[in-house]
């Protein structure tokens, strides 16, 4: 397998661990009068590495380029870099923020509060994001390096 092919799945690996596991570690969310857990969390991560997975594959193996130019296949290693960072931050954050505790009347039921694990819920959504952005800026900042004229997302 090429270097450069060894960093794109990398970096679609390290998405789909951190979806299992912030699927399994993460707070669940926890509410009504006998405290029942709902796993919020694995139950919508895998849409949003999926999402992941597909602007991973969109921004190297599979981006619209003009007749005769060749892939810049220069800026797949950072992308992987990048997603890596990305993901392992999401994983920081859903595992390792506490929880929001809602204790307020309108809220809670029978003196019993309600426990929405919020970081956990976010931050896929701002790593999926984020994950966009980055490898659309690194495509075209290399490809513009190196003189080339891409198409737009």
């Amino acid at each position: 397998m090429d270097n450069r092919n060894f960093a794109v799945v990398g970096a679609v690996a390290v998405v789909w661990i951190a979806v299992v596991f912030t699927s399994l570690f993460a707070p669940k969310f926890v509410s009504g009068a006998d405290q029942s857990e709902l796993n919020v969390v694995a139950m919508i991560n895998w849409l949003w590495g999926g999402l992941a997975t597909a602007f991973v594959l969109r921004a190297t193996v599979f981006y619209p380029r003009p007749a005769g130019v060749a892939p810049d296949k220069e800026s797949w290693p950072w992308i992987g870099l990048s997603v890596a960072g990305i993901w392992f931050a999401v994983i920081v954050v859903s595992v390792g923020v506490p929880t929001l505790t809602l204790t307020s009347p309108e809220v809670i039921t029978n003196n019993n509060p309600m426990t929405l694990p919020l970081a956990a819920i976010i931050a896929p959504i701002v790593g999926v994001s984020i994950t966009q952005y980055v490898c659309q800026f690194l495509v075209q900042g290399f490809a513009a390096r190196a003189g080339k004229t891409q198409r737009q997302y």
